[in-house]
């Protein structure tokens, strides 16, 4: 899978491949869905664009861990995440995930966030923050996740710092409600949607009934 790429602002979310994922770090349906289209993609050929989609915006309440919907969400996810390879274990509180957005940004327009080492980035994200109890808000965090992952320390704290990918995550999600996306995850090709967790028989049948109405 790769980050949607190119250089800085506009580029970091046009759609430049045909099916797009939109997720977010904290929620477990987005990383089931992203384990389970890896194979549907695979065979066919494609590639994934993940395009952020915050369930918490900059400003808005935090969401409460122990919310019982909240936990009720994770808890109907935890078989279909173990199935994934993810042991789902929750961090006292629900981070943010607008820094860690930012930091995939950063390393696609800096060249290192293509092809592996992109699907390399989002695995660390999506596995700290939902089977390491780690914080994913916290810069100090990501910077050590980005450095395991050979980015410069130095520069990827000051990107962070300065909030210099902010505004791309913003337009990723004004993007987004364009086509129509309201959540995360969504699956998105063209004028069609799939929202929601699916098994791969019904994802595959989604891209490909999608890409013969786009053909």
């Amino acid at each position: 899978m790769s980050v949607a790429p190119g250089g800085r602002a506009e580029h970091l979310c046009i759609l430049m491949i045909q099916l797009d994922l939109h997720f977010d770090y904290i929620d477990p349906a987005s990383f089931v869905m992203k384990r389970r289209i890896r194979d549907v993609v695979r065979a066919l050929g494609l590639t994934v664009s993940l395009i952020p989609w915050e369930l918490r915006l900059p400003g808005e309440a935090p969401i409460l861990a122990d919310d019982p919907l909240w936990v009720a969400w994770w808890d109907t996810l935890a078989p279909a995440a173990a199935e994934a390879g993810l042991v789902l274990r929750q961090l006292g509180r629900v981070p943010a995930t607008r820094k860690a957005h930012e930091l995939v940004m950063h390393a696609s327009a800096a060249g290192e966030g293509d092809g592996g080492s992109a699907d390399s980035l989002h695995e660390a994200i999506f596995r700290a923050a939902l089977a390491e109890s780690v914080d994913i808000a916290r810069v100090d965090v990501l910077v050590g996740l980005a450095v395991e992952l050979g980015m410069d320390r130095s520069e990827t704290r000051a990107v962070l710092d300065v909030d210099r990918y902010s505004s791309d995550v913003d337009r990723c999600r004004q993007g987004a409600i364009d086509r129509g996306v309201t959540g995360a995850p969504t699956l998105v090709i063209g004028e069609s949607r799939m929202e929601g967790v699916h098994d791969a028989a019904t994802i595959r049948e989604f891209v490909t009934g999608s890409m013969d109405m786009e053909g």
